[in-house]
């Protein structure tokens, strides 16, 4: 599926992925917020597999617990149980909202994995004013995604050592300072060997015609959905 769906034009995905985030932000109702966590839950899972897709929707719980919290305690209305200040009109806003915020990180995962990481820094070039300012954190990037995940497996093998919570903050502190060490060396490094022609990015593929026809068809259905929303 992945691979077959990256052979459309780059263009097309592109649009595809800006509906598709677009459909997310104009969802109202619950069904409809339902309807499109399903959907996408499906087609992320298709492209980037189910164990990444539960390690990121994993991440999630941190917004998704306070936002379902501040609204059942704090939204005035009818008690859900005598005794317990959680009203029913509360409830049913904070389900609404993390509904809402799962559905746009989906989407926004969506759409980023229609495009390869090479694409995605082809457009950015393609782009002066944005060239500009983002380069430099876009060639960061993976070198820093190496470093940092060596450093929390450091981490984490000295908190299996030391195992004590009175050191933890201490151990933490550590982990920052030898973090802001490394973004230093990383950025220097970046510095002394700057890619003479400029962000290496993908160049052109050979895109299949079918295939691009039935992206733009999805995000015609996507553009269609979002005006009958919208009217």
């Amino acid at each position: 599926m992945k691979s077959l769906l990256l052979d459309g034009h780059v263009l097309a995905r592109l649009l595809l992925g800006l509906t598709t985030l677009a459909w997310a932000v104009c969802a109202v109702s619950i069904e409809q917020t339902l309807t499109g966590v399903m959907v996408l839950v499906l087609l992320v899972w298709m492209l980037n597999g189910g164990v990444r897709l539960w390690r990121l929707l994993l991440l999630l719980r941190w917004f998704l617990v306070p936002a379902l919290l501040v609204h059942a305690l704090f939204t005035p209305g009818e008690l859900w149980w005598p005794g317990i200040p959680v009203s029913k009109e509360g409830l049913m806003q904070g389900v609404r909202v993390s509904l809402h915020l799962v559905l746009l990180f989906l989407a926004a995962m969506w759409m980023t994995a229609l495009l390869r990481r090479g694409e995605w820094l082809g457009l950015v070039a393609a782009i002066p004013p944005i060239r500009r300012y983002v380069a430099p954190y876009l060639l960061l990037l993976p070198a820093m995604y190496r470093e940092i995940r060596m450093l929390l497996t450091e981490l984490g093998n000295r908190w299996r050592l030391q195992g004590r919570w009175p050191h933890f903050p201490v151990l933490l502190l550590s982990a920052m300072r030898q973090g802001l060490r490394t973004g230093r060396s990383v950025a220097a490094a970046l510095w002394l060997n700057w890619p003479s022609r400029g962000i290496p990015y993908a160049g052109r593929r050979r895109c299949s015609m079918p295939v691009t026809v039935i992206v733009l068809m999805m995000a015609g259905m996507e553009a269609a959905m979002i005006a009958r929303w919208l009217t």
